[in-house]
């Protein structure tokens, strides 16, 4: 069994896992809401899972689609819940919306381990090297997320702690993202996805 994972929003709400695959919250007016996941019984694993080696669909409906064990989860000051999964991916459910978004890691490179105790590596489990994006990036084991006061998301893996910066704004809420390059004269664009769409100059 998993430790149960909490988080506050910034309405006070508290945000916990059931030590399995679905994300509930709790408000101030003592109502419980299920936030992603499917519904699920009292020891939380079981059928409601996803393998942790199937991916999530592009932009899924957070309450019909099912989650792979949840490691980690955070809510920012603007209500935005952050989850992370036994597939090594965080995902974001925003208020109002009620849909996974990729926000780090890749929705298709699968987990770095055949399962969650089997130290067999599928893939490199390595911590990717500084200032590399993190959307679309396979990463490795997630034991925690924290969110700081200056925006930023701090992921806890085995051996370190990473810094991702606050998402530059997506463009008339298409769900694209612009990246600047290094000296500021173009801009990026990519999808949900962490493809690169195009450039704009």
């Amino acid at each position: 069994a998993r430790d149960l994972d909490t988080a506050m929003g910034p309405d006070g709400s508290l945000y916990f896992h059931n030590g399995g695959c679905t994300i509930y919250r709790y408000t101030p007016a003592g109502k419980l809401e299920r936030m992603a996941g499917l519904a699920s019984g009292p020891t939380g694993d079981g059928s409601t899972c996803r393998a942790f080696t199937s991916p999530i669909p592009t932009d899924a409906p957070a309450l019909t689609t099912s989650l792979p064990g949840v490691t980690a989860s955070t809510v920012d000051r603007a209500g935005v819940l952050f989850i992370a999964t036994d597939a090594t991916a965080i995902y974001t459910v925003a208020p109002g919306e009620s849909v996974l978004r990729l926000f780090a890691g890749s929705a298709t490179a699968g987990p770095c381990h055949p399962a969650p105790n089997n130290t067999t590596q599928l893939r490199s489990c390595a911590v990717p090297p500084e200032n590399t994006p993190a959307l679309g990036t396979p990463l490795p084991f997630i034991l925690g997320l924290k969110h700081g006061y200056d925006g930023r998301l701090y992921v806890a893996f085995s051996d370190r702690v990473s810094v991702i910066d606050a998402p530059a704004p997506s463009i008339n809420g298409s769900n694209e993202y612009i990246v600047p390059s290094e000296d500021g004269s173009e801009l990026y664009l990519f999808n949900s996805a962490g493809r690169h769409q195009r450039t704009l100059h």
